[in-house]
Order: C-alpha cells, then sequence, then structure tokens
C-alpha cells in the first residue's frame, strides 16, 4: 500500500465511516457475493438442462440482468472502499485481507457481461466467452473465502471451523506458488542436461 499527499475525502467520524462497520452493511456485502456465486451455478444448470432437452442452449434475460446489477454493485462498493481509506491506497489486502481476489473477480465479472452484451447467444461458440468462462471459479472462491467475515458476528461464529480451513488454504498458495516455480526451474535444467546428453 502507500499513501499519497491529499486530505480525506470522508472524515473519520461520519455516518459513512460507521455505516461500513454496520453488519447490516455486512449482510448485503455478503448476500451480494453469495447470489453472485449462486448465479453462475444457475446459470451452468440452465445450460446443462437446455442441452439435455433442446440440444442447444437459450440465455435468459433474467440471469444477464441480475449479473449486471450485482456487478454494478461490486463496482461501486470497491470505489466506495477506496474512498473511505484515502489517502491510503492498498491495492493488494483493502480491510478484508483478500482485496486482490476481489479485483480478480470484478474484472472478470465484468468482461462476462461484456461478452454477453457484445455476443448474445454465443455462450459455448464465441472465443471470447469460453476464455472468460474458464475463469468463473475465481467469482466462486471469492465468496468462499470473504463470506465467513461479512455476515456479522452470528455468522462468523457459525462458520467458525470454515473460515480456519479456508484461511489455510488460502495462507499456502503463496508457498505453493514457490514450490511451483522451483519445480519448473529443476525441470528446465534437467531437461536442457539429458537434451544437450542426447544432442551430443
Amino acid at each position: 500500500d502507500f499513501k499519497v499527499k491529499a486530505p480525506q475525502i470522508v472524515s473519520q467520524g461520519s455516518k459513512l465511516r460507521r455505516c461500513q462497520e454496520t453488519n447490516f452493511y455486512k449482510w448485503i456485502r455478503g448476500s451480494f457475493f453469495a447470489l453472485d456465486a449462486l448465479l453462475i451455478v444457475a446459470e451452468l444448470q440452465h445450460d446443462s438442462t437446455t442441452m439435455a432437452n433442446e440440444g442447444g442452449t437459450s440465455e435468459l434475460a433474467f440471469h444477464r440482468w441480475v449479473s449486471t446489477i450485482c456487478l454494478v454493485y461490486m463496482w461501486c462498493e470497491m470505489i466506495f472502499a477506496f474512498v473511505l481509506e484515502f489517502p491510503k491506497i492498498d491495492i493488494l489486502f483493502g480491510r478484508t485481507g483478500q482485496r486482490f481476489m476481489n479485483e480478480a473477480a470484478i474484472v472478470q465479472h465484468t468482461l462476462a457481461v461484456i461478452g454477453t452484451v457484445a455476443f448474445p447467444g454465443e455462450r459455448y461458440t464465441s472465443d471470447f466467452r469460453i476464455f472468460v468462462s474458464h475463469f468463473n471459479f475465481i467469482r466462486i472462491f471469492r465468496t468462499m473465502v470473504v463470506l465467513p467475515g461479512l455476515g456479522g458476528q452470528y455468522l462468523r461464529q457459525q462458520l467458525g471451523e470454515l473460515h480456519i480451513m479456508i484461511k489455510a488454504l488460502t495462507g499456502t498458495v503463496g508457498p505453493l506458488m514457490w514450490c511451483t516455480m522451483m519445480y519448473s526451474i529443476i525441470l528446465l535444467i534437467f531437461g536442457v542436461f539429458f537434451t544437450e546428453g542426447a544432442a551430443s
């Protein structure tokens, strides 16, 4: 994170800051995250049903509108968070600790909505929409990671064990990436060694 030399946009004791800390706001935020994940599941269920019965797919306007509403809320919520934190700008972690995942999910969601508008009815024929849909899992994973901390104290207590397990899994992503890089380097070294030996 970094700071810019500018005054705060929202003062410390303002109603907006107090609103952000209320359970009602957290429940609303969690509900939109859950709705977004459920929408992906509902779309896949609808597509599989229509393909089995009719041999093709048909897109529902209801799904498109709900997805667009969720996306607008996600953008507004992200901008709201940056406004509250200004002049401090934290792109990676934010107040929940998973801001980068939320940003990646919003980018994927935005591209998915753009693809729906630009290529209607081509969910499984447009290369752009197929490529973007391969990353739908980011939005579901985002919901699974942040949901236990968004429903206030009650939901946090009810999903405490799940939250601990998710934190443990997300904590291993960094070491896993470094381990994968090390493994790739080792394979590259031995690949070059054996290729040079076979060539000579």
